[in-house]
């Protein structure tokens, strides 16, 4: 679509935009008569940019994600900031909490890797560290409580993936939370407004700011940038630094629970104090040490507390949080008028959700049941591994009954399962050895109902590739000749094809055929094509013929009519008659190099190595840059004449389990070293 600009508009844009005298109307005037230089950056801004900005670094990630009953790799970019000259970074949980690779880019453009250290969805803060002994710059945390509104902060990161920048402007509000009425902010399913009152401030952020500091103008860290809201909203530093602190020295923040959902005091209560328990959760230390609903909590292990708004809401989760786990907490109450003292004893609060994994051999994904989770469905126990998506055609969606999402596995062939890990274990003893798919009895919960179903495990090879007869072929590309063309080239009321590749050295080069020739018969046979999908036509012809015999091949050539005798040889394997190979761990498929791939492909004779046929989209192989028609050549550093060598290559691989691979690949008149993650890559938590 052509845009249109007014020749006015111009004029005008570029009068205003110059500075010079203008006259509209016969009224004469000047545009920023005095217009000064651009100011120059202020000094308080700049030596708090200098004190940040060489710890400010981009986070390319790559992280896991599920679909369809697959694990696929994604790609994202977030920011961060590093905090320690041992090179501690801390980004968001959502940024890289996940993540199975990340590369951190410096302000000098190095790109450094970093290994994730712990994280925490709860507060949406996440530690990694850069690989390799050496020392780098760093930034200083400042106390967030001493931020006000109006204050001047600096948002560092990287919007859109680009390099890193710098925003200015104020603090908005101190204690920003979110009503139920409004989105709220969910990280794997934890509420992170249950424990983080924001710094809003209105320095712009955009998506890739996610993990980059909040600056204040000593250039110090007075937040860690998550959302935007239209105005930025940051993590307050002082709560971010006691997380990162509680991950540096046990790789996880350990907290309390007491199983008590509490709201802001009701008016009709006519309270300014105290605590309002709404509800009690089963089997709950709450509900163990004689918490009901509606009791009025006045003191929590000697500490006065007080919820009349929202905003008072993340303060008592964190004092409840904070308190050891195991501890017995004496808790003053209000009941009927009266006071009560009760004793809780908290217990370890667990993630809200585990991490999935992918179950090839099912043809599905699965996670772990949390304490949180089993508490809600009112589960007795955590056995089990919950279904939470399923590929198309794969061997659960296709079972009788078919599995479905959310159901839990809890037993196959009689084996109870505890646990998705010890699902995946149970399978592997299943299928070893196994060149076909194995029938299991598989016992599963769906809602309150319990269903048995046979389902058939394991990965079902590719369809076997049945050998073609092989017939006569002529060594030749050709095209119909259509009526349209038969007229342009004065062969009106011809029929036959048009020669328009003749492969060197093959049958028709040597009996002398060339580009340009119309083929009219084989052996007096009329060639009776005239549409374009009559493409098949003459080689259906020459198919019929003996190998090895001689045909005569009526032909016109500028004008006169010859016949030419061609010797015809055993037609090739086709490229989808061939025996292919695939990784589905790695997301990818290859086959040996066909004859019609020299040809099309202009390989020189001894080429070898496998073709890589078909990438999965968001799979390791897609990710490290492997390409669809890339030819194989090396894997680290091994080469990889055939199929059948690949084959060998990556079973010994399998059982090295290295961290990453390297192909060395040809691509078109090129070639490329392509570096990839493999399925056994490790990163560990406190690793």
């Amino acid at each position: 679509m052509r845009r249109f600009i007014c020749p006015a508009l111009v004029v005008l844009s570029a009068v205003f935009t110059s500075g010079c005298v203008f006259n509209i109307g016969g009224t004469v005037g000047r545009c920023c008569p005095d217009k000064a230089p651009p100011a120059a950056p202020k000094p308080e801004y700049q030596r708090a940019v200098e004190a940040v900005y060489p710890a400010l670094v981009r986070l390319e990630v790559v992280r896991p994600e599920f679909r369809s009953g697959r694990e696929v790799r994604g790609q994202t970019s977030g920011s961060g900031v590093i905090i320690s000259p041992e090179g501690h970074i801390v980004t968001n949980h959502h940024v890289a909490g996940r993540a199975t690779q990340v590369v951190a880019v410096l302000p000098d453009k190095e790109e450094v890797r970093a290994r994730r250290i712990g994280t925490d969805p709860m507060t949406d803060i996440c530690v990694l560290k850069l690989e390799g002994d050496r020392t780098y710059p760093y930034a200083r945390w400042g106390d967030s409580s001493e931020v006000k509104v109006g204050d001047t902060v600096l948002a560092m990161g990287s919007p859109g993936a680009l390099s890193q920048s710098v925003t200015a402007g104020i603090a908005s509000n101190v204690d920003l939370v979110l009503p139920d009425f409004y989105r709220r902010v969910w990280v794997d399913d934890e509420d992170v407004g249950a424990l983080v009152k924001w710094i809003a401030h209105d320095a712009a952020i955009f998506p890739g700011n996610s993990g980059g500091p909040l600056v204040n103008l000593e250039g110090e860290i007075v937040g860690i940038n998550e959302i935007g809201l239209g105005l930025g909203a940051a993590i307050p530093a002082n709560l971010a630094r006691q997380v990162v602190d509680e991950i540096l020295r046990r790789g996880q923040p350990e907290r309390s629970q007491i199983g008590i959902v509490v709201q802001p005091m009701l008016e009709g209560l006519g309270r300014r104090s105290g605590v309002f328990v709404g509800g009690v959760l089963p089997d709950s230390p709450a509900e163990q040490g004689g918490l009901l609903p509606g009791d009025i909590i006045l003191s929590y292990a000697g500490q006065s507390v007080t919820v009349r708004f929202a905003e008072d809401l993340p303060d008592l989760n964190r004092l409840i949080a904070a308190t050891p786990v195991g501890d017995r907490v004496r808790v003053v109450v209000e009941r009927d008028g009266e006071q009560k003292t009760l004793t809780l004893r908290t217990q370890l609060r667990e993630p809200a959700r585990a991490e999935q994994r992918e179950l090839t051999h099912w043809g599905m994904a699965a996670r772990d049941i949390t304490e949180t989770r089993a508490r809600w469905m009112r589960r007795e126990s955590t056995d089990g591994a919950v279904v939470t998506s399923l590929r198309s055609g794969g061997p659960a969606a296709t079972a009788k009954p078919a599995i479905s999402s959310g159901d839990i596995i809890i037993a196959v062939n009689g084996h109870p399962i505890t646990s998705t890990q010890d699902l995946i274990r149970y399978t592997n003893r299943i299928v070893e050895g196994q060149d076909e798919q194995v029938p299991v009895l598989v016992d599963f919960e769906r809602g309150r109902q319990r269903w048995l179903t046979l389902v058939k495990v394991g990965v079902e090879d590719l369809p076997t590739r049945v050998p073609e007869v092989r017939r006569a072929w002529l060594q030749a590309s050709t095209q119909v000749l259509t009526a349209d063309l038969a007229e342009a080239l004065d062969l009106e009321g011809v029929t036959g094809v048009r020669l328009t590749e003749i492969f060197d050295g093959g049958n028709a080069d040597r009996a002398g055929l060339q580009v340009g020739d119309i083929v009219t018969a084989v052996e007096g046979e009329a060639v009776r094509a005239v549409r374009p999908e009559d493409d098949d036509v003459f080689p259906a012809m020459i198919r019929r013929l003996r190998v090895g015999a001689e045909a005569a091949f009526s032909v016109i050539r500028d004008g006169e009519e010859k016949e030419i005798a061609v010797e015809l040889v055993r037609s090739p394997m086709a490229p989808r008659e061939m025996e292919r190979f695939r990784r589905m761990d790695f997301g990818f498929s290859a086959r040996d190099i066909s004859e019609e791939d020299m040809r099309r492909r202009r390989l020189e004779e001894d080429a070898a190595g496998p073709v890589i046929t078909d990438i999965e989209s968001g799979s390791l192989a897609e990710v490290g840059g492997l390409r669809s028609g890339d030819i194989v050549l090396r894997i680290d550093g091994r080469p990889v004449p055939t199929i059948a060598e690949l084959k060998n290559i990556m079973a010994d691989i399998e059982a090295e389990e290295p961290d990453r691979l390297v192909f060395f690949v040809r691509r078109g008149i090129i070639t490329v070293f392509v570096e990839m993650e493999t399925p056994w890559t490790e990163d560990e938590e406190g690793t």
